[in-house]
């Protein structure tokens, strides 16, 4: 039986697309990584949406030092079970 062959010139293209969408920065809107905080914090559940904002938050290169330990100590405070994860998209208007 003979092996399917590897078409590398595909390969070589997906991989060029991919570093470049890697490049991209990412920068928040500056009130967003505050208020995700007083939002988790005050409810004490975090959901998706946060989720995707906390993510997008650590690709963030121009964080401070302050957004990052907050940011571990969101994290810590998830891992310790005083904030719980919710499967709701998000809780505005029930979503």
């Amino acid at each position: 039986m003979r092996s399917p062959s590897l078409n590398t010139e595909s390969l070589d293209r997906s991989s060029s697309s991919d570093l470049i969408a890697m490049e991209t920065p990412v920068h928040l809107i500056p009130s967003a990584l505050g208020e995700l905080f007083a939002e988790v914090n005050h409810h004490r559940y975090i959901t998706v949406a946060d989720r995707y904002g906390l993510m997008a938050a650590i690709f963030d290169e121009t964080l401070t030092e302050e957004e990052k330990r907050s940011i571990d100590r969101l994290l810590r405070a998830v891992y310790r079970g005083k904030i719980k994860l919710v499967n709701q998209l998000s809780m505005v208007n029930g979503f």
